[in-house]
């Protein structure tokens, strides 16, 4: 990158999710400015730069900011050339890459919780939830990362990264807050990982001090922390036989999206309906973590996880259309929107569907509240050069939001409330009906009596949600 390049990190000196921006920067050798956020009390730069979650981190980098700290490090790697690779070349090594980083992520969200937790039975057993993932992840890293203890600088990189800055600090936690997150007996990998992470100079340079975080975690400072955290190889012989399976099951969104894709794509593949209450033996076999589908095989090597599976098909086909932009920025931008139809959007429509009654009106308001702010992000995307952010081909904003609310109107019919309108979001309105149209959306969409059946169905076997 040209010297003239300016970068800015907002971040928190507690934050792990801001430490592994920071080191990731550190590890490139990118000089950047930092500017330490107030989080009682961010900045107007914060807020301006992070408009839908006014968190950190946030990079800010000739101008044009980004946010979620995933996000940008992919950006870091793919728009600074020098330095380690954060993530690996090869397409299924990155998908690998990518669906651990995430668990990690997940991992963490539920330590934090379990750290919110009462007393009691109610803690004992959010730890042990924590203590059997930590055990999963152990028999992962057998496969996936092996020669994980023996880890240095110049082999750092992002399932690194992100494992260093939530466990480096692990003997802080349990001196102050008296936990045993890593028993270092049942999981010794995962223990020597850490440990040989804390031992790279460049890293324990830049995590924090031993007693600043002793007394940041005693302080109030800690539970302010606790609230803001939210569960935040390309073909070279091409004429090579490629074989395509794609496990999934015909009412779920996540399958209808890897479907979508494959198909603009123009990729041949066999598809396999699975039998969710009699999951195949390789379902399980290759999903050994979630056990869920969507599954693609692609040449016997397993990619689970519907977005991942995503990247993983445009980066490994680069056949046109592109599901996501080529310009980093463009890309980060995306990752980004997709990251909130599936956090935010698809959460807030499981309550809107998993409530009755007040509870559902209300959850039904804050889904199409968070619809607008969908709307008002992807404007941008449109340069008036077609029906779809991709122009004339759907992209992957596109098959995420069809996904999520294409079937609003029987949705609508079964539950009584409104999952869309038209009133409040006409633009998103009438982007979702376009992208309805697509002939390749109308070939993988299930017939609507029998989405209304399946949904009936769900609607009478439900658990009921309460917010109370």
């Amino acid at each position: 990158m040209a010297g003239q390049d300016k970068v800015t990190l907002h971040g928190f000196w507690a934050s792990p999710y801001a430490k592994r921006v920071e080191l990731a920067l550190i590890l490139k050798g990118i000089p950047y400015e930092y500017v330490e956020e107030n989080l009682p009390s961010k900045s107007s730069e914060l807020i301006k730069y992070n408009p839908v979650y006014k968190k950190v981190p946030v990079l800010v980098h000739n101008g044009k900011a980004l946010s979620e700290s995933l996000v940008i490090v992919e950006y870091i790697d793919e728009t600074w050339k020098t330095g380690p690779k954060l993530l690996p070349e090869d397409p299924y090594k990155r998908a690998q890459v990518r669906f651990w980083a995430n668990y990690l992520d997940q991992l963490f969200g539920s330590m934090l919780n379990a750290l919110k937790s009462i007393q009691g039975e109610a803690q004992q057993n959010a730890f042990m939830e924590v203590s059997h993932k930590l055990e999963v992840l152990e028999e992962g890293l057998k496969s996936f990362y092996p020669d994980c203890a023996q880890v240095d600088a110049a082999s750092v990189g992002l399932v690194d990264l992100v494992m260093v800055c939530m466990f480096g600090g692990r003997k802080v936690q349990e001196e102050v807050l008296g936990i045993n997150v890593i028993d270092h007996e049942k999981i010794p990998l995962v223990s020597a990982w850490i440990t040989a992470l804390g031992d790279i100079p460049l890293v324990k340079e830049a995590l924090p001090p031993h007693d600043k975080l002793v007394a940041f975690l005693k302080y109030d400072g800690w539970e302010f922390e606790l609230k803001e955290h939210r569960l935040e190889q390309k073909e070279r012989d091409m004429g090579k036989k490629c074989e395509v399976k794609l496990h999934g099951m015909w009412a779920s969104s996540y399958s209808k999206r890897v479907e979508m894709a494959l198909k603009v794509k123009g990729i041949p593949y066999e598809y396999i309906e699975e039998d969710l209450s009699n999951k195949s033996q390789l379902l399980l076999t290759c999903n050994p973590v979630h056990k869920k589908i969507p599954l693609l095989v692609h040449n016997e090597k397993p990619i689970v996880e519907s977005y991942i599976i995503l990247e993983y098909i445009d980066e490994t086909w680069k056949n046109s259309p592109r599901l996501f932009p080529e310009d980093p920025y463009e890309r980060a931008k995306v990752r980004f929107w997709a990251n909130y139809i599936q956090q935010q959007m698809i959460e807030s429509k499981s309550r809107v569907i998993m409530s009755d009654g007040e509870t559902q009106v209300k959850e039904s308001k804050e889904y199409i509240e968070k619809q607008k702010v969908l709307e008002e992000g992807v404007k941008d995307f449109f340069k008036g050069d077609g029906p779809y952010t991709n122009g004339q081909n759907l992209g992957v904003l596109d098959i995420l939001t069809v996904a999520t609310l294409g079937f609003y109107e029987v949705q609508e019919q079964v539950f009584g409330v409104k999952f869309m309108d038209p009133e409040m979001t006409p633009f998103l309105y009438s982007w979702v009906t376009a992208v309805n149209e697509h002939p390749v959306v109308k070939e993988v969409s299930p017939p609507l009596d029998k989405i209304m059946g399946f949904l009936l169905y769900f609607k009478q076997n439900r658990p009921i949600y309460s917010n109370k």
